[in-house]
């Protein structure tokens, strides 16, 4: 349980110390401007729950209902009248063989990490200064594709 707590805790952390960095340039191959409308899912977590469980730990799981995936960290801020003013996603995926991040404000994709030990920045930061466009549109594609992908199967 304590392993479980400190992981979940370790994710919170990236998700909230998040550097928001705005990407508008046109040509993006699966969006023009990098938004993304579809199901935000955990895709690291489908193989971390293959991994079993100790004697005693405890597991939980938050599960998207339409694909069956695990669903990923999402955050909403509230105005005063009760509308949505922002609403930030944070999905974990493999891009390139290494465990990586994409960060989204209002459904659009505005930074990147990497999450293993190669990465220049710390396991509790994104850091989105110098991430390029294209690498961001490719991530971006990278990750829709991936998620489909998972949806079939899970839909199987």
């Amino acid at each position: 349980m304590k392993k479980y707590l400190l992981k979940m805790t370790a994710f919170i952390l990236i998700v909230a110390s998040t550097m928001i960095v705005n990407v508008t340039a046109p040509g993006c191959a699966a969006d023009r401007n990098l938004i993304y409308s579809s199901t935000y899912a955990d895709l690291i977590e489908i193989e971390d729950q293959k991994i079993p469980l100790s004697s005693g730990e405890v597991q939980v799981k938050k599960v998207d209902t339409e694909t069956g995936l695990p669903a990923a960290a999402s955050m909403a801020q509230v105005g005063v009248f009760g509308n949505e003013i922002n609403r930030i996603n944070t999905v974990r995926f493999n891009y390139e063989g290494r465990p990586a991040m994409l960060h989204f404000t209002n459904d659009v994709a505005d930074g990147f990490t990497y999450l293993d030990e190669e990465s220049p920045a710390s396991h509790y930061q994104i850091v989105t200064k110098g991430v390029d466009y294209d690498f961001l549109c490719a991530a971006l594609a990278d990750y829709t594709n991936q998620v489909k992908a998972a949806a079939e199967i899970a839909n199987t």
